[in-house]
């Protein structure tokens, strides 16, 4: 332990986070040699002797494009795994699975199988994850650390990471920023002072350090390793090449054989697998195993749970350096070329190909290795794709097919800027047919997810259909882009050979049917296009196609056509939204649950919409501009209903508001924020937004322009401004003629109601309320209705229409609106009702139903996502209801939770 000298207060911290439950664990930090493996080690040692789990496992260099390769390492995912549930997710990282995903639901997949493992142990024991060298990890074991960190409060889980503050990868930061956040403790471990190098050295040499020994030392820095380097070489040093002389002194004792064979594991890595060494030495294991015996015996060598290992990074980078650049290059082309000889998995051979001295036939070969790794590994591939590129000779075909490869890669991996930057080019080169489809539909689909709009690359992906024989998967994409900038008759076009009955791509036959229903919405034909729609929302149902792109894309349209918050729409929101969970599609799950929390603030339900947009706006991975711009919606929505200006202008200014915020902010929140604005004294600037967005309405978004239409009328009319609320309720008039859809029906009618005071259009009105959702629509109606009928002389029809709107709006705590109502009714002699009785805020009558349901499932013993599939809701979702459940019983975990559950159940 002579790392350790120095180190107490170090020691007590790290000790501290075992036995301290609210704090998730901690990540050790230092440069190379000062004694964080050692550290750890204590962490680990304490840990195991306490009853808990330790489970180790560290990334290095050349495995930093694995995904998930530490994790995989402590948590034993491999296909060949005991236990079932870590098979699965081991299949999944090798690519021996037979289900088709990309790289968002691999990911997704993936990190949701680590948390069933690791809660299914916690269930059982406590349990440590400790992870050595952060500073090297993949990108998708930042993101499942967050993910961790985020859950780690509600498991009995403590983690440790340790890292050095250089080289640090572009996601570190933001992990390291998530561990804080969540609780973790920092621990900072800088060079020895000069008493504590002497301590150290008179406890490796067994006696008392005199003076020249101290100045000798001086060269070590502070360092530990390199003091105790040095004291076992026995070497004069310099500042400058201390280790290196060290570390040379005791190569020199070692036999030639043995030293070229550790510069070939040096090639490998800081931890290599003996058998990976035996193949590219051309040996079997037992006589690999015996040339190395003297670096074993020394200690340069160690096993480390079946992998070697070095005995310090700074010792396999000194023996890597020495090599030089030629030599490197010549050992990586070796290493690869065996490895893929002896059936190696294509990412494990890529860095070794990229690191090789590269030549036209080194880079095609690089070059196909990207393309068998961009479905699970598409970060890595679209590096490789990129290194493959550079490498080929001017005018290559293949550099064409290097760039799609990048792209479509980079797509896949959510890194959008990327895949433009690279595609973008070839819009215009002189390429093959076939090539020019892929760049169009690659560029459609960046554009799809990131909800921006190109009519002139949807234009060539159209044109790209007529040239080649596209794959079905060109001409759907074609459809929905075609359907999102209005191009219906196009998109009909295009849909055509899915229509015939030989079609039997369910994916095709499922966007068919969500451009037919449109295109009956759109010609005015409501009931064929909710029959169309409904007929399409059980294909996808039937088919499986809840968790994937095409499905979710077109269930969005099936929904718009039926309109949100329906009961079959709401009910096939809850099961893609388990679906996608499920299939570890995260980007599916999310668009869904996104739109699963619009469909209940629209039905009224605004504590569960509430919940179920916070979750997406907390998710840790990329967002689709449709789920982005959906949860934002919401949310903000019920902000302006509830009259809160305050955290309607604070959300809009988050640092994490939506990047296409203009938009977002003219298509419905400007006219929501003007309303606002008038009902907390700013009327001036309320009437100028409103026309700023009436504007955007009348020209770009006709289709949707009812759902913001009374607040706008009822804006104008009190402030005086008739004619303009005429010649807006002229304009919702004309679009209700030509859709013929129910809710522009009762729009135009409430309409009618609130400026002309009509009765017949007041009962109208309320009427179509029974063909609308809850909210707002429906409160909107009763309002106006009730005010028109009351200003008429109908107060007992008035009295039960403002009664029954209030009803509404007291549910969903729409303080706006219960303040007009209040009026109206004390108008009509009414008083208003008794406020609600404030719930509970501690203790089990605080727990709302949805807390209720869930108690007894974790007292069951089912893991999150159990329980998510019982209820319909996300697993997200499930640890944003049980960490309120804590709060409010007044427990920190699971185990503390049944028990409390247990005697409290009568």
């Amino acid at each position: 332990m002579g790392g350790l000298v120095g180190r107490t207060e170090e020691v007590a911290r790290v000790v501290a986070v075992i036995g301290d439950p609210s704090v998730p664990g901690a990540v050790i930090e230092g440069p190379p040699g000062v004694g964080k493996t050692v550290l750890l080690q204590v962490a680990c040692d304490e840990a195991a002797d306490r009853g808990a789990a330790v489970l180790v496992g560290a990334a290095t260099e050349l495995r930093s494009r694995l995904p998930f390769a530490p994790l995989a390492e402590a948590l034993g995912l491999k296909p060949d795994a005991d236990d079932p549930g870590r098979a699965e997710v081991g299949a999944l990282l090798n690519g021996t699975t037979s289900e088709q995903l990309d790289p968002g639901q691999l990911r997704w997949r993936v990190i949701e199988g680590i948390l069933d493992d690791l809660e299914r142990r916690t269930l059982r024991v406590p349990v440590v994850l400790a992870l050595e060298d952060l500073h090297w990890s993949d990108a998708d074991t930042l993101v499942a650390l967050e993910r961790l960190a985020d859950a780690a409060g509600q498991l009995d889980l403590t983690m440790f990471v340790t890292a050095r503050p250089q080289p640090r990868p572009s996601g570190l930061g933001a992990t390291r920023e998530a561990l804080r956040d969540a609780g973790c403790a920092e621990v900072t471990l800088g060079e020895l002072g000069p008493e504590e190098v002497e301590a150290l050295a008179e406890q490796h040499l067994g006696r008392a350090v005199d003076d020249d020994m101290r100045r000798w030392l001086s060269a070590a820095g502070g360092n530990p390793l390199i003091v105790t380097e040095l004291l076992t070489a026995g070497v004069d040093a310099t500042a400058d090449n201390r280790l290196a002389a060290a570390v040379t002194r005791r190569l020199a004792g070692l036999p030639d054989g043995c030293v070229r064979v550790l510069e070939t594991a040096a090639v490998l890595g800081e931890r290599f697998r003996l058998a990976d060494l035996a193949t590219v030495r051309a040996m079997s294991v037992a006589q690999t195993t015996e040339v190395l015996r003297p670096a074993l015996d020394t200690g340069l060598v160690r096993d480390d749970r079946g992998d070697l290992l070095f005995r310090h990074a700074l010792v396999r980078d000194h023996l890597y350096g020495r090599l030089g650049s030629a030599a490197q290059g010549a050992l990586h082309r070796e290493v690869a070329v065996a490895l893929r000889d002896a059936g190696a998995r294509p990412d494990a051979i890529g860095d070794h190909l990229a690191r090789s001295a590269m030549d036209p036939t080194g880079a095609l070969e690089l070059l196909e290795v990207a393309d068998a790794v961009a479905d699970h590994a598409p970060a890595a591939a679209a590096d490789w794709a990129r290194t493959a590129r550079e490498h080929l000779t001017d005018g290559d075909p293949a550099i064409v097919r290097a760039r799609l490869t990048e792209a479509r890669a980079s797509a896949l991996g959510l890194q959008y800027d990327r895949a433009l930057e690279v595609v973008r080019p070839l819009l215009h080169a002189p390429i093959h047919a076939t090539a020019r489809a892929d760049v169009a539909m690659v560029l459609t689909m960046v554009n799809l997810m990131r909800g921006r709009e190109d009519d002139d690359v949807i234009d060539l992906l159209v044109a790209s259909l007529d040239d080649t024989d596209a794959a079905d998967q060109a001409r759907t994409v074609a459809a929905l882009a075609l359907v999102q900038v209005g191009r219906v008759d196009e998109a009909v076009e295009v849909v055509g050979p899915f229509r015939a009955d030989t079609c039997d791509d369910p994916t095709a036959r499922c966007v068919a049917l969500a451009v037919a229903a449109i295109e009956h919405l759109s010609a005015g034909r409501v009931q064929d296009g909710t029959e169309t729609a409904a007929a399409g929302l059980e294909l996808i149902r039937a088919a499986g196609l809840l968790s994937t792109w095409a499905g979710l894309e077109a269930m969005q349209l099936f929904i718009f056509t039926r309109q949100p918050g329906d009961d079959l729409s709401t009910a096939v929101l809850q099961q893609a939204l388990v679906d996608a969970e499920r299939a570890g599609f995260g980007p599916a799950a999310l668009l869904a649950q996104a739109h699963f929390a619009e469909a209940l603030a629209w039905r009224g339900d605004w504590s569960a919409a509430d919940a179920h947009a916070t979750t997406v706006l907390r998710a840790d991975t990329v967002l689709h501009a449709s789920t982005l711009l959906t949860a934002w919606f919401t949310l903000l929505f019920m902000a302006g209903r509830r009259g809160d200006l305050a955290t309607f202008r604070r959300a809009l200014a988050a640092e994490d508001a939506p990047s296409a915020g203009a938009g977002f902010y003219r298509r419905g929140l400007g006219m929501l924020e003007a309303w606002v604005l008038e009902i907390n004294g700013e009327p001036d600037a309320g009437w100028r937004l409103a026309e700023q967005t009436r504007a955007h309405f009348e020209t770009v978004d006709k289709p949707v322009i009812h759902i913001h239409g009374v607040p706008y009328l009822d804006l104008a009319v009190r402030l005086g401004h008739d004619d303009r609320a005429r010649s807006y309720l002229a304009v919702l008039e004309e679009v209700a003629a030509h859709l013929g859809h129910p809710a522009f029906d009762c729009v135009v009618a409430t309409g009618r109601a609130l400026i002309d005071r009509d009765p017949d259009a007041a009962r109208q009105a309320l009427e179509l309320t029974a063909t609308v959702p809850v909210f707002p629509t429906t409160v909107e109606a009763y309002t106006f209705a009730g005010i028109a009928l009351g200003e008429n002389g109908h107060r007992d029809e008035a009295v039960e229409a403002l009664t029954q709107a209030r009803e509404i709006a007291v549910e969903v705590d729409a303080t706006s609106d219960i303040a007009r109502l209040d009026a109206a009714l004390r108008d009509l002699g009414v008083m208003a009702f008794r406020p609600r009785q404030p719930r509970e805020t501690v203790g089990w009558e605080a727990l709302t139903e949805a807390e209720q349901r869930i108690v007894p499932l974790v007292a069951e013993g089912l893991i999150y996502r159990e329980i998510g599939e019982r209820l319909f809701i996300s697993r997200r979702t499930v640890e944003t209801h049980v960490a309120r459940i804590f709060r409010k019983v007044g427990v920190r975990s699971r185990r503390d939770l049944t028990r409390a559950y247990l005697n409290h159940s009568p």
